[in-house]
C-alpha cells in the first residue's frame, strides 16, 4: 500500500479516476502536511508509479491501519450530517430519503459514475428483478429497492464491504441481500432483470465473465465506470458479451450505458 502525494496541478479526484482508470484501486485521500495524498493499493513500484503518473510528486509505502470512516466520508461525502449520507432520491423517481453509514463500502454519491447509474435507473427498476454486482456500501442495490424492485441481490468481493451494505440495509429497513460471489447461489426465473455495474472496465470483464457464466441472462444492463476516450473500447466489449447499447450518457469525462443483454450468447473472454 502506498501513500502518494499530488502535484498542485491536479485535483484529488481527477488523479482518483485516472488511477481507477488504470485499474489501480483507490482507498482513501487526506491530507498530508499540506499535501493533498491519496492511498493507493498497487503490486507497482514506486519508482513506476512515479514514471507513470506524473502528477505523483512523491510516494512512499505506508502501513495498513484503521480507518475512520466516518471522517473520510464527511470530508468527501455530500449530504452528511449527523453521522450518515442522507440521499434523496426525488430526482430518480421516488419521493424516498436513503440513510448511508459510513463504512468500507463504496458509494456515497460524490463520484459522478454513482449518479449516472442512478439516473439510468429511473423508470426501469420497478417490479424488476436486479443484480448489483460490484455493490460496494448498498447504495445502488439500496435505491433499486425503494425504486419498486421486486428482488434485489448485491454481490461483491469484499467482505467488509457486504457487511457494511448488510448495515445500511437494516438501517433503511430494506429487504436486499447481500453476497460474496464464492457463497452466491442465486437462482433466477425464466425473466428479465436488471443488472447493474459501477466499476472499471477491466473489473468488469473480470465479473461478467463469472456472473453470466453457465447462466443465460436476459433483461438490460446499466453500467459506468468507463471513461469518455474508453467508449469505442467498451461498445467493442459491450458487443462480445452479446449486449447492444442503447442509450450513453456522461457526466465529468464519466459514461453511463444502457444496454440490452442478449438472451443466448456466453462470454468469450
Amino acid at each position: 500500500m502506498f501513500c502518494i502525494h499530488l502535484s498542485p496541478t491536479i485535483s484529488s479526484e481527477s488523479a482518483w479516476a485516472l488511477l481507477e482508470s488504470e485499474g489501480i484501486e483507490v482507498l482513501y485521500g487526506e491530507e498530508e502536511e499540506g499535501f493533498e495524498t491519496l492511498v493507493i493499493q498497487s503490486t507497482l513500484s514506486s519508482d513506476a508509479l512515479t514514471g507513470q503518473f506524473p502528477f505523483i510528486t512523491a510516494c512512499h509505502r505506508t502501513a495498513l491501519f484503521e480507518v475512520d470512516w466516518e471522517k473520510e466520508w464527511e470530508k468527501h461525502a455530500p449530504h452528511f450530517s449527523d453521522g450518515k449520507v442522507r440521499l434523496d432520491l426525488s430526482p430518480y423517481g421516488t419521493n424516498c430519503e436513503l440513510l448511508l453509514a459510513p463504512g468500507a463500502g463504496f458509494g456515497e454519491l460524490s463520484h459522478p459514475t454513482t449518479r449516472l447509474v442512478l439516473e439510468l435507473m429511473k423508470g426501469q427498476i420497478l417490479g424488476k428483478t436486479v443484480i448489483d454486482i460490484g455493490s460496494g456500501s448498498g447504495i445502488l442495490a439500496l435505491a433499486a429497492k425503494a425504486l419498486g424492485a421486486k428482488r434485489v441481490i448485491g454481490i461483491d468481493i469484499d467482505r467488509e464491504a457486504n457487511r457494511h451494505a448488510a448495515e445500511n440495509a437494516a438501517l433503511n429497513a430494506l429487504d436486499v441481500s447481500f453476497y460474496h460471489p464464492d457463497t452466491m447461489d442465486v437462482q433466477l426465473e425464466d425473466e428479465a432483470i436488471v443488472v447493474l455495474m459501477n466499476m472499471i472496465t477491466s473489473e468488469q470483464q473480470v465479473a461478467w465473465k463469472a456472473f453470466s457464466k453457465d447462466r443465460p441472462i436476459r433483461g438490460i444492463a446499466l453500467t459506468s465506470g468507463v471513461l469518455s476516450e474508453q467508449e469505442e473500447d467498451y461498445r467493442k466489449l459491450a458487443a462480445n458479451w452479446g449486449w447492444t447499447i442503447n442509450q450513453i450518457i456522461e457526466e465529468d469525462e464519466w459514461l453511463g450505458i444502457h444496454a440490452t443483454i442478449g438472451s443466448n450468447r456466453r462470454v468469450q473472454s
